[in-house]
């Protein structure tokens, strides 16, 4: 009866376990390199890679890792190994979402999708933040919406759909108006020239001080 009790929560144990996460860790390479990982629940499965090399992280920007069969989504820290090459999300043998990590941040192009198999949204992601052009479509495949990033907030226009109507106006994550923009645009661009101007007059002076000084240097010699 004993050694039945054992085996029984044994059972109860593997059973439990199984359907919470069957996770398996494909090795293809050592130390530092990258490791691919994948997790399966229910009629989930998460293809994904990890790395095992240490980094610095940055405390304002979020990491994803991988540990204890679970990938973490911590800001400014993370568990066990930080996800590291290719990602995808397949529900129901559905493709949902698929992007790319580097040290666990999202990085480069990111696709999702809606689960008839359209496409939902493109955006770019550098270094974990957000920072390029994105695009949202409807569950029918329309295009409704379009805009730009810079380093993590809205920043520009906001466009509808193929008509290009602008929606919003944005000034690095705040709602401004039309006019308040275009005089933000326009200082941006005043203020950009003008350090462009000073350092190449600063660049023409050391390079014609230089040339001063050489002369100066060979007259010296003669």
């Amino acid at each position: 009866m004993i050694g039945k009790s054992k085996q029984e929560k044994l059972s109860v144990r593997i059973v439990i376990f199984s359907a919470a996460y069957i996770c398996h860790l494909l090795l293809f390479a050592q130390g530092n390199q990258r490791t691919q990982a994948t997790i399966t629940q229910a009629d989930t499965l998460i293809e994904f890679g990890v790395t095992s090399k240490e980094v610095k992280v940055d405390q304002l920007k979020f990491y994803q890792s991988f540990k204890n069969f679970k990938i973490h989504n911590l800001q400014g820290e993370y568990l066990g190994k930080l996800l590291d090459g290719k990602y995808q999300l397949i529900v129901k043998n559905q493709l949902l979402e698929q992007g790319q990590f580097s040290d666990g941040l999202k990085d480069g192009e990111w696709k999702y999708w809606y689960d008839n198999g359209l496409i939902r949204r493109l955006e770019e992601f550098e270094n974990g933040l957000l920072n390029g052009d994105f695009s949202e479509y409807d569950q029918n495949g329309q295009h409704i919406m379009s805009g730009t990033y810079k380093n993590g907030t809205l920043h520009g226009k906001v466009l509808r759909g193929k008509t290009k109507s602008i929606i919003r106006f944005f000034w690095l994550g705040q709602e401004v108006t039309e006019k308040e923009f275009k005089e933000k645009d326009r200082s941006s661009l005043s203020l950009f020239l003008f350090k462009i101007t000073k350092s190449l007059k600063g660049s023409g002076k050391t390079s014609e001080d230089k040339e001063e000084t050489d002369q100066n240097g060979k007259k010296g010699k003669s």
